[in-house]
């Protein structure tokens, strides 16, 4: 195995391409200086050193040696040099017809992403080292938008790679510096649904712009976006959620926000002045809850799925619930909603008389400190949510998994009681367009404002923490 320095290997190689075709040189040259001679024992010591590596040439040396003393063309010399050096370098790996280069030594390998090239610097020793080509795993700054968004939001990190933002290169993301706990915390910082909402406001983004292929976006193309939102019949509010999203992943990514520019928080405010956002949902009120409760009869056959759907609307409205915190939404949102053990009632007399009802999960809930309803049964059974309530649990008997359930096992869906929610309202008489499953929630907050509830005592039965109750009290709707 042969390791040679390139140095020497050009000038073997042409020294004996050289003395082997030296007549090719020998001439008469026109005297302008004096001519060197080559004497014998210079072309001797030049022959001992070819004939340690090309011993099959010594027949050519001992030629060039009798015609030393012939007059050497220098200029064809030169020439002939510059054109063996340029065959040599078009073919590094076979100077010769006699040798060929064995491959180098493992530990003389030197891995890189670029294809094998011979290395214009030798390292210390002159040994010719090649660059060899392996696939290297791809970076999340190297796959598409698409894909970092999707980890993102999925939570499935490390995303704490190296994505580096293309207008300043020497900034690296903040998440490059995260251990895995801190990535895993990062990770249910927010809720599936928000996290499921933010992933959908990227994909609108990247079916819009599917040009995006680096972030950050600019700040017209954010506003472009909210513009074809607002075409699209986006309401204000909505928008705003998309822009979230959007604004959500840069600042992860430690770069430029485009959310946070006066041009597109005047975009924004061009959109709450042009359709000023207005919930079309009417509440459900005392009064309209018992109309509700009296067409159940005629409106649902099915003695069980009465039960059951009559529980719902009751507790929806005198617990002030949101109605997909009861019935699922979809599968995955299955143990996000009330569960059987989570219900315990009071009884006296074999009657109940209290229900107590924990909430582990709800909207605003960002401590994920637990919340208990307290209800009281009331005179009429009829409008009573606690009787009601163990009415069903008595007759559908599970004791595990979400806490209203069908005969066979599976959760009453969101889309199963908004179904004969939508058929009631209209068998009663009302527009089934103006009343959805929130109906509920608002129709509560509008009757305790119509009993003297405090405002401070509504927030906190609803558990809003904002000033949001204010939206929900519309006293004016109570005329029917």
């Amino acid at each position: 195995m042969y390791v040679f320095n390139l140095g020497g290997l050009c000038s073997l190689h042409i020294w004996h391409c050289v003395l082997t075709h030296c007549s090719y040189f020998v001439g008469v040259m026109p005297r302008r200086k004096a001519p060197k001679q080559m004497d014998t024992q210079s072309v001797q010591r030049a022959s001992t050193v070819q004939t340690k590596h090309r011993k099959s040439n010594q027949s050519a040396v001992s030629s060039t040696t009798e015609q030393s003393s012939s007059t050497i063309d220098y200029e064809k010399l030169a020439n002939e040099i510059l054109r063996q050096q340029g065959k040599l370098q078009a073919q590094p790996t076979n100077c010769s017809d006699s040798h060929s280069l064995n491959p180098l030594p493992q530990e003389n390998i030197t891995v890189s992403p670029l294809p094998c090239t011979l290395q214009t610097n030798s390292p210390p020793g002159g040994q010719v080292q090649c660059a060899a080509s392996e696939p290297r795993p791809q970076t999340a700054a190297e796959g598409t938008v698409s894909e970092l968004v999707t980890r993102i939001f999925e939570g499935s990190f490390p995303v704490c790679t190296s994505f580096k933002s293309p207008t300043d290169t020497n900034s690296s993301s903040q998440l490059d510096h995260l251990n895995p706990s801190a990535c895993n915390l990062l990770s249910r910082a927010l809720s599936k649904s928000s996290s499921t909402i933010y992933k959908r406001s990227w994909d609108m983004l990247l079916e819009t712009f599917p040009a995006i292929t680096s972030l950050p976006i600019s700040s017209s193309m954010l506003c472009n976006f909210i513009a074809h939102l607002f075409n699209s019949g986006y309401s204000p509010n909505s928008i705003a959620t998309h822009v979230s999203a959007i604004s959500y992943v840069h600042k992860l990514l430690d770069t430029t926000d485009p959310a946070d520019t006066f041009l597109v928080k005047k975009i924004m405010q061009g959109c709450h002045h042009s359709a000023p956002s207005k919930d079309s949902r009417l509440p459900i009120t005392g009064p309209i809850l018992h109309k509700l409760i009296q067409g159940l009869q005629s409106s649902i056959c099915n003695q069980q799925q009465r039960i059951l759907v009559k529980s719902v609307f009751l507790l929806a409205f005198n617990a002030f619930l949101r109605l997909g915190e009861v019935v699922v939404k979809s599968k995955s949102l299955t143990n996000t909603v009330v569960q059987r053990e989570d219900v315990s009632f009071v009884l006296e007399n074999n009657s109940p008389v209290e229900v107590l009802l924990v909430l582990r999960h709800f909207k605003t809930n960002k401590t994920k400190d637990l919340f208990q309803i307290h209800l009281k049964a009331l005179k009429d059974k009829t409008m009573c949510p606690v009787y009601t309530l163990y009415e069903y649990v008595k007759i559908f008997g599970h004791h595990t998994g979400p806490l209203y359930q069908f005969i066979g096992g599976k959760p009453v869906t969101y889309s199963f009681v908004t179904k004969h929610l939508q058929n009631t309202i209209q068998f009663i008489g009302l527009n089934p367009s103006l009343y959805k499953g929130h109906s509920f929630r608002i129709g509560a907050a509008t009757h305790a404002a119509k009993l003297g509830y405090s405002e401070n005592s509504i927030q906190k039965m609803g558990r809003w923490n904002s000033d949001a109750i204010r939206r929900y009290v519309r006293l004016e709707s109570f005329e029917i």
